[in-house]
């Protein structure tokens, strides 16, 4: 066997040097004992074991993703189970460009901290060097690089987070996830619960999330029935983040209005380290303490994530405890196919503090209604969630996904009275993709299919003091939907790719009231969503792209069960075509992500707090237009800032610009919709020396605050809210961090709940978010 490719996770074959892929070969089972050769500086890889070299396209790239740039300095070293002295350096001290690339590829997954390897490095140190790169993936768990590479191909607005970049702040939700995000209103409304939206997404709702898929390892955090919790997402156990913004989330199966966001979680091949803790903490009695662990070998690899929070919290009734567990297992069945099996377990007390009168946000922000207080009103959820997902691939450019899930919640929720819902939700999924040509065309071609089913327990009761009291309500809600996909690209010219796809979606929601069999009811949704875009390739990696897609999304069971009105609320689904251009890339100093769209919406789900003049909370607008733009641009304003020849000064910044309105109202006209600021600006300066430290401030910026009501009578003040932070790098593998939020003790509405009139009378004007004041947060985290 040969000594490079031996502990990979798979001998692969390759054109050139037949019959194992790992370059070690030069004739049918006979291997080479030509040494390597110093390569030019042409792009091209030597053979590991032949002096022949070989252009990088004969290099079986769609298998191994051997091509993907490890981030090397001149003075890093690159690791190898070869002998000492095939790593020799040029005369200038560093590494030919082409022999890193083919050291760095043939090393990488030999090495993600395989247990069988590690012996054998242990056995013989002269032969190790470190590691430094991008770590490889599966194809069950592609790397940071692959997904990048996919995600890149998508013909609209999307973004990849990496955990690196909120690693150095106290990051505890969406919010601090995604800040860098265009396109993604994010605000806090207390410790992990945040109002978010892409593109007006579910804009309007007061409570929990809608319009928006939440995906963890692409397995589905949302009900059945589209409504989900942010709570069992926590950024300590996210390797990175994928975002698609509206039809862009068709590889999901997802076709709504905000897209889908899918939280990647690292497994024992893509880990940053083998182990790590970590123990941060701060202001209102804040401490958090994290741990991981991982291993890999030829055939297993393992990856187990624990962590708890403990905080009383900024306002009354805010308090929380949590702990969580998440953890991975792949299995490598044969040369071509791996499963992996995914679990992750969640206890979680959140005290809930509710919403205050404008007065009150501002002058007390601290204080919550007596009402929270008197009756303890919270949301403790304890959930496990196992999934599956077996990849098997067939031949060099296919590959067949499948898997399933079972998602089991039990939720105690004491509000104006006390929720308490059990549900078990069920689902699988099979996914095709290949690449081939037709009429001498490249075309890659993704289909699937995926079906969830979901009964909720629900029960309600009067709450006496938290506490459950006389039941009020009791009944089984099901819910099935369903989606099939499919989605073809086209490359037309070697610049120009044409994507074209379609989705049908079938959904049934189904009630019956236990206490009223009379009351029981049942509905169903049907929709055929299709999806046309272009994408072009311009030199330097610029990317320009336009598309055009549709949305239709069914209701929640908390939008169509609304006492006091019977069975189901009369509601129509959403629906939605959207039109959006845009460009990203980067350019000398310059980079950027810019997108323009516009969405046309009929029977748009619109909220309003409930007083006795509106019976149900929910209902469908007529038509809407939800228009904006999403950019975001980074200026490097100086590199190489120091004698060393390193250091950085960066300049990052996004705009959102959110122009939603009615389109002819017969009541509002054409009123903006409340919910969302018009115009929002976030920027940052950092100033860093690589990975050694770094400094940064931040500022938050809304001119103008949200409308209240969608008569446009009442708007939320606007408010800017400056932060800074800073990390330093101790030692190898401790890394210390500290950050200081809202440094000027700003006061200011972070969220809202939207109303019909302001103005109106019995009008409910307790509808404000305060914002969290100062705070001060540090943390220490140790890998290893």
């Amino acid at each position: 066997m040969c000594p490079v490719c031996s502990p990979c996770w798979r001998p692969y074959r390759c054109r050139c040097c037949w019959p194992c892929r790992c370059w070690c070969r030069s004739g049918p089972g006979r291997p080479s004992c030509g040494a390597p050769q110093p390569a030019a500086r042409s792009g091209r890889l030597i053979c590991a074991f032949r002096a022949t070299p070989h252009p990088a396209p004969h290099l079986p790239s769609s298998d191994h993703q051997i091509l993907n740039r490890p981030r090397l300095s001149r003075s890093q070293k690159i690791c190898a189970r070869l002998p000492a002295e095939w790593c020799r350096a040029d005369d200038e001290g560093s590494f030919p460009m082409s022999r890193s690339f083919l050291l760095a590829g043939a090393c990488l997954p030999a090495l993600c901290l395989s247990l069988p390897a590690a012996a054998d490095m242990a056995a013989d140190p002269a032969s190790v060097v470190e590691v430094v790169g991008q770590r490889q993936g599966s194809p069950t768990a592609p790397s940071v690089d692959d997904a990048r590479k996919q995600i890149n191909k998508v013909a609209g607005g999307v973004d990849l987070v990496t955990a690196e970049e909120f690693r150095d702040k106290y990051a505890l939700n969406l919010k601090d996830m995604l800040s860098g995000t265009p396109g993604v209103y994010a605000q806090q409304r207390f410790a992990e619960e945040v109002r978010i939206s892409i593109r007006g997404s579910g804009l309007s709702r007061s409570f929990h999330m809608r319009g928006l898929s939440l995906l963890i390892d692409g397995v589905p955090v949302n009900l059945a029935d589209g409504s989900t919790d942010f709570q069992e997402i926590d950024p300590r156990q996210a390797r990175y983040v994928e975002v698609f913004k509206g039809g862009n989330a068709l590889r999901y199966g997802a076709a709504s209005l905000g897209g889908a966001i899918n939280v990647v979680t690292p497994t024992g091949r893509t880990a940053s380290s083998a182990n790590s803790i970590a123990i941060d903490g701060g202001s209102f009695g804040t401490i958090r303490l994290a741990g991981t662990a991982s291993a890999a070998g030829e055939t297993l690899d393992g990856y187990v994530s624990v962590n708890g929070i403990r905080s009383d919290g900024y306002r009354q009734q805010t308090a929380q405890q949590t702990a969580r567990l998440a953890g991975n297992v792949g299995i490598k069945l044969t040369d071509s196919a791996e499963t992996r099996f995914y679990l992750s377990a969640n206890h979680i007390q959140q005290e809930v503090p509710g919403t205050v009168s404008r007065a009150s946000a501002l002058d007390t922000p601290r204080l919550a209604p007596a009402i929270n207080n008197q009756n303890d009103y919270a949301r403790d959820i304890n959930s496990v969630r196992l999934s599956n997902r077996t990849s098997i691939l067939l031949g060099d450019e296919a590959q067949l996904d499948v898997g399933g899930f079972l998602n089991v919640k039990s939720l105690f929720h004491p509000i104006f009275q006390v929720v308490d819902q059990d549900s078990q939700d069920v689902g699988s999924f099979i996914r095709y993709t290949d690449v081939g040509q037709i009429g001498g065309l490249r075309h890659e071609l993704v289909v699937g299919l995926q079906g969830r089913y979901g009964h909720v327990d629900a029960l309600q009761y009067v709450n006496v003091r938290g506490s459950r009291g006389a039941k009020t309500a009791d009944g089984d809600q099901y819910a099935q939907q369903a989606e099939a996909y499919a989605e073809s690209r086209t490359s037309l010219t070697p610049n120009l790719t044409l994507v074209a796809g379609l989705q049908w979606m079938t959904a049934k929601r189904e009630l019956d009231n236990n206490l009223n069999p009379a009351q029981d009811a049942d509905k169903s949704f049907h929709a055929l969503n299709p999806k046309l875009g272009l994408l072009y390739q311009l030199d330097g990696g610029t990317q320009l792209y336009a598309n055009v897609s549709r949305a239709e999304e069914a209701p929640t069971f908390s939008e169509l069960v609304q006492a006091p009105v019977p069975r189901f609320v009369p509601l129509a689904s959403q629906k939605a075509w959207t039109a959006e251009v845009g460009t990203r890339g980067q350019s000398g100093v310059f980079t950027w992500d810019i997108g323009l769209y516009r969405s046309w919406l009929r029977d748009e789900y619109l909220q309003f707090t409930v007083n006795p003049t509106i019976p149900a909370g929910t209902f469908n607008a007529d038509k809407t237009i939800h228009q904006g733009i999403e950019a975001g641009l980074d200026l490097t304003i100086a590199n190489k800032l120091f004698a060393s020849g390193t250091g950085s000064l960066v300049f990052s910044q996004t705009y959102m610009l959110n122009d939603f309105y009615f389109d002819g109202d017969a009541q509002f006209g054409g009123n903006d919709l409340a919910g969302a600021p018009r115009h929002l600006y976030q920027g940052g300066l950092i100033l860093k020396d690589g990975d050694a430290w770094q400094v940064g401030a931040s500022v938050e910026w809304a001119a103008d605050g949200a409308w209240i009501d969608y008569a446009n009578s009442l708007k939320a003040p606007g408010y800017d809210v400056w932060s800074v932070n800073g990390s330093v790098q101790l030692a190898k593998g401790l890394r210390a961090y500290a950050e200081a939020r809202n440094i000027f003790k700003t006061r200011y509405i972070s969220s809202i709940s939207t109303i019909a009139n302001a103005r109106a009378t019995g009008a409910n004007l307790n509808v404000y978010y305060p914002g969290e004041g100062r705070s001060l947060y540090a943390g220490l985290k140790a890998e290893f």
